[in-house]
């Protein structure tokens, strides 16, 4: 729908091209239709040069199957009455270095500016929450070791707050 700007007339240019290992994909050619024509069953068509628009000679296209799939929006969920629960969850492998290390992505600073993970959370985070069903965030970490929950190897998903509830 959105390709498409919610019109079927609207033209649709495909590129094809014959794949190369080294990454550099040689043209091969292009068609252009609408999605009317593909619903309608319009279905095979002549390629053409991407430079010049000359059929090339006995190269086709052919649509098999098609079929138009509406992918409803974050908004068209709410409208329809769907509620939703946040829930997020951070990254505690060593891969993010420990949080007393300035380039680490947990670092505290000292003068209060937010690391990545609490900017992140704090902006998207912000605006979310207004539309949780019950404004009660559940928070999850994985990867690390939860030393206030009593463990002592790494656990790949606890609450971050500590209690039975991750809420």
């Amino acid at each position: 729908k959105k390709l498409i700007n919610g019109d079927l007339n609207n033209r649709v240019k495909f590129k094809f091209y014959s794949w190369k290992s080294n990454g550099y994909h040689k043209p091969y050619g292009e068609i252009t239709t609408t999605v009317t024509e593909i619903i309608n069953k319009q279905n095979v068509y002549t390629l053409k040069e991407m430079d010049t628009n000359v059929s090339i000679e006995g190269a086709t296209f052919t649509f098999d199957n098609f079929f138009l799939e509406e992918r409803p929006s974050f908004f068209d969920f709410l409208r329809s009455g769907w509620e939703i629960n946040l829930t997020v969850a951070v990254d505690f492998t060593a891969s993010n270095a420990p949080v007393n290390y300035p380039d680490s992505l947990h670092y505290i600073n000292p003068s209060g500016q937010l690391n990545c993970y609490q900017s992140a959370l704090w902006n998207i985070g912000g605006i979310l929450e207004n539309y949780d069903s019950d404004r009660q965030i559940a928070a999850f970490g994985f990867g690390g070791v939860p030393l206030y929950l009593g463990q002592q190897v790494v656990s790949h998903c606890f609450h971050l707050n500590g209690a039975e509830q991750p809420e």
